[in-house]
């Protein structure tokens, strides 16, 4: 049945979507691979397998036979790393391990499926060739356990080792539970283990993680036939993000194995698998391994920064790699000798503009983003002596917090303003944050002594119109000391302005109603402000 191309997380259904129920043998061979786009009317990728196709055969017999069917099957695993169960790769019945000396092979069987049958225990019949590598169990196997061949030894002398399993038995308690007898065909796995393969592997060198494939040298030992190979990894390496390739021809000197993603620092191994082009059936494994090496990768990236005129500044990268050296550039152009991952100098005209810095390592360079270092805009204003701001005419900054000698201030602290009215001193600055979260740290302002002369009295602070403002000047039993007293609105207009030579003044409240900045600069110099 033809088909069209169905999306990318649907599968394709043989036969129509039907069953196979009759007595036949059916053979599916596939040959070909397209993607297409979203739209499915551009072909994205080709791949073509006509070499080595994808084939699945199904055969309905009369009577018991190996596979699922309605009960379950027998799974073959084999290992030729270890005897640790994450070693053990699932293969085909009928199909054959084929190994140079000095790699062991081991091999194992399980029941699986039999979902609908109860059983805690099972055990086989089989035989071995050569015999004197027959063991009969000699109890039933656990359900969740396998069974090992030759006593759980692996094979390492060199010949061939058949395997024939012709009977399952599963236990409930001491009643059978099923007994399923395979004969045609039965289940059979062979072991090849020889002196000289097709093919001995070479020593593979480190790769780097970034790069696109890696090699595997090999000398040629059956010049006479034309061989095929493919590569399979272990969990380990195909979670790290190696991938199994399917067989292709046997290049001179060396396999060569795709990578597709960056991988992790670490040593993989795999098998490479060599068949027979005229003898597919027999494979031939090499276990392998890889040492990827870190590829050089910046972690951190550096930071724009507005800084105050005169103050330093400093921009640094983190990466991580192997051997690895710095270069660090302004405006295109490289700096003498700011070769580490930091870049430390002062604020001067000459040093406004872009930065960026290149890493390099035993795994490839990589260049960090482009930065930018600027002299800070946001300043710190001062109005009555006792309240900061700052300006905000396009709404850039949207919250605020002020910092009083490097500690946030907790309290009336998050405004554009800032007002202490007994008087401002030490160093005060503000972090004005955008929307985004980023912000700009202004420059600090600092106060060496207080902004308020703490002796001058206004009084009252909420006065009638057209009522008097007493102000008082100096401590009792001072002598008077002449002043000149300022009246501004909150837009900083004066409206009102008197000397005195007095202790006490009067003022007559005849502005408009609405909240005024009272003033007072003595001759000394001292200033003083205060809200009525």
């Amino acid at each position: 049945y033809g088909m069209t191309p169905i999306v990318k997380t649907e599968r394709h259904n043989f036969n129509n979507r039907e069953a196979h129920t009759e007595i036949g043998t059916y053979v599916y061979t596939v040959t070909k691979l397209t993607l297409y786009d979203l739209y499915g009317n551009k072909i994205v990728e080709t791949y073509d397998y006509n070499d080595s196709p994808y084939k699945h055969t199904i055969i309905i017999k009369d009577g018991e036979g190996p596979g699922p069917g309605p009960h379950g099957a027998l799974q073959w695993s084999v290992s030729t790393a270890s005897n640790q169960l994450q070693d053990f790769r699932d293969v085909d019945n009928l199909t054959t391990t084929s190994v140079v000396k000095g790699t062991p092979v081991y091999v194992q069987i399980r029941p699986v499926g039999f979902n609908n049958i109860t059983y805690d225990r099972w055990e086989i019949e089989y035989t071995a060739t050569p015999a004197g590598y027959h063991y009969p169990l000699e109890e039933a196997v656990p359900r969740t356990e396998r069974y090992t061949f030759n006593r759980g030894e692996a094979h390492t002398l060199v010949g061939t080792y058949v395997y024939t399993v012709t009977k399952l038995t599963l236990y409930n308690g001491e009643s059978v539970a099923l007994t399923a007898y395979y004969t045609e065909p039965p289940y059979i796995h062979t072991i090849i283990i020889r002196d000289g393969g097709m093919i001995e592997l070479g020593d593979i060198a480190s790769h780097c993680g970034s790069e696109s494939e890696f090699r595997i040298p090999f000398r040629l030992l059956d010049p006479d036939n034309i061989l095929e190979y493919s590569v399979r990894f272990s969990d380990e390496a195909l979670k790290a993000g190696f991938t199994d390739s399917d067989y292709k021809d046997v290049t001179p000197d060396y396999l060569t194995v795709p990578v597709y993603r960056i991988i992790g620092k670490g040593v993989y191994s795999g098998n490479v698998y060599v068949r027979k082009k005229s003898e597919p059936g027999l494979v031939e494994l090499h276990p392998f391994e890889i040492e990827m090496l870190e590829t050089t990768m910046i972690t951190k990236q550096p930071q724009s920064v507005y800084v105050c005129d005169g103050d330093a500044f400093t921009l640094s990268v983190e990466a991580r790699g192997l051997n690895l050296t710095y270069q660090w550039f302004f405006n295109k152009e490289a700096i003498e000798g700011a070769t580490s991952a930091t870049y430390q100098a002062a604020l001067t005209s000459d040093k406004e503009g872009s930065y960026y810095v290149d890493v390099y390592g035993d795994c490839g360079m990589e260049s960090s983003v482009t930065v930018t270092v600027r002299k800070n805009g946001l300043r710190v204003l001062v109005k009555w002596n006792e309240f900061l701001y700052i300006t905000n005419p396009d709404n850039e900054f949207v919250r605020f917090q002020w910092y009083h000698d490097g500690q946030k201030i907790e309290k009336n602290g998050t405004s554009i303003y800032y007002s202490v009215p007994e008087g401002l001193l030490g160093s005060y600055f503000i972090q004005a944050y955008r929307a985004d979260d980023s912000y700009v740290v202004s420059c600090p302002i600092t106060f060496d002594t207080l902004t308020q002369f703490p002796v001058t009295t206004v009084y009252p602070t909420m006065v009638q119109k057209n009522s008097p403002i007493t102000v008082k000047l100096g401590m009792p039993g001072e002598a008077s000391e002449a002043a000149v007293i300022e009246i501004y609105n909150l837009n900083g207009q004066l409206v009102e302005k008197q000397s005195t030579t007095t202790v006490e003044t009067t003022i007559p409240a005849n502005m408009a109603s609405g909240s005024y900045i009272v003033k007072v600069t003595t001759d000394s110099g001292r200033t003083t402000t205060h809200k009525i």
